[in-house]
């Protein structure tokens, strides 16, 4: 590769071809709830944040590890990793919180550790996925490990998904979980949605000003 110059509600799982889809008002409402429940600190450390907002009675909680699909600029398919997921307690405003961060920069190339580190909760059928990728506009290459799952979309960086239960939906898995679980797609199909949500919504934002979404739901 030529170097560069320069991140809980309980609820019962459903068969995706035995429900109708909701109506876009309870669409638009859960996603705005979703936003108001997942701020960017708590799911991707900002490295300066994470100095002026972690005490230093910080403690590692019950799950240290956690299972990400790495897609890297340098490679042709994807990764499996394992990060590290640390809990903290964090002063927002009056109200002193314990949140969660996981460690996605200790996994992109060094090239990108300088850019910006976006970070998206993308919503597909009944499960949630936590989504973290840096852009560079500038850079000439984009990232070809995406090929491996289908997706065909332009991305100039590198990307790591991380996986909600969809039964505990606030609870970060371990390992990658078998998607879905009805059959109805394959795994790759799956990531191919998901991953091009993010990376259209990555993309809208640099390359042509457009809006940021937290949350997004694809389809």
């Amino acid at each position: 590769m030529v170097k560069r110059s320069h991140q809980s509600r309980r609820t019962s799982v459903r068969s995706i071809s035995s429900s109708p889809s909701p109506p876009p008002s309870l669409v638009r409402q859960e996603l705005k709830e979703l936003e108001d429940r997942f701020p960017l600190y708590s799911a991707v450390p900002d490295f300066q944040a994470d100095k002026k907002d972690a005490q230093v009675d910080d403690y590692f909680g019950e799950d240290t590890t956690i299972c990400a699909l790495y897609f890297g600029l340098e490679y042709s398919d994807l990764q499996k990793r394992t990060l590290d997921l640390k809990t903290v307690h964090t002063t927002v405003g009056t109200q002193k919180s314990i949140v969660r961060l996981i460690d996605f920069r200790s996994e992109f190339a060094f090239d990108f550790s300088a850019d910006k580190l976006y970070i998206a909760l993308v919503v597909f059928e009944y499960r949630r996925y936590a989504i973290a990728g840096t852009y560079d506009k500038d850079m000439a290459e984009h990232n070809m490990s995406l090929y491996s799952i289908g997706c065909h979309e332009i991305y100039k960086g590198d990307i790591a998904i991380c996986f909600y239960g969809q039964v505990q939906q606030s609870r970060l898995l371990r390992g990658v979980p078998k998607l879905p679980r009805d059959g109805t797609m394959s795994q790759s199909e799956v990531l191919e949605k998901v991953t091009s949500a993010f990376v259209r919504n990555v993309r809208g934002h640099v390359e042509d000003g457009l809006p940021f979404k937290r949350v997004i739901r694809a389809v």
